[in-house]
């Protein structure tokens, strides 16, 4: 049987936990000018809203799920429509809107 824990070592750990969330949340202030400088981080900047909406559509399709392309034939024709018409039209609600409708026609075997 393990001896009961005490307050003080609940307490301690309370604040190491504490102190080390704070620190990795301040620490990037701390160093913010040297890290605008550098050129990974502009890179980062400019490509991370692409990057994560790639991550986004991908996990939302479920392709990675996927044993044969027929199993996400419908997904891929609607992201591929979608890019399209960013393309395109640069709107992203009309691409969005459009990469649905046309996902939901062809689900529905509207077509």
């Amino acid at each position: 049987m393990n001896p009961p824990v005490s307050l003080w070592y609940i307490a301690l750990m309370i604040v190491v936990m504490m102190l080390v969330t704070w620190g990795l949340r301040a620490l990037p202030f701390f160093f913010k000018d040297s890290l605008n400088e550098h050129p990974f981080i502009a890179f980062i900047q400019n490509r991370f809203p692409l990057i994560m909406m790639l991550i986004l559509v991908v996990y939302a399709s479920e392709v990675y799920k996927a044993q044969h392309v027929s199993e996400v034939q419908f997904s891929l024709i609607g992201i591929g429509f979608t890019a399209v018409l960013q393309l395109v039209f640069k709107n992203y609600l009309l691409s969005l809107f459009g990469g649905i409708a046309l996902y939901v026609v062809l689900v529905n075997g509207l077509i």
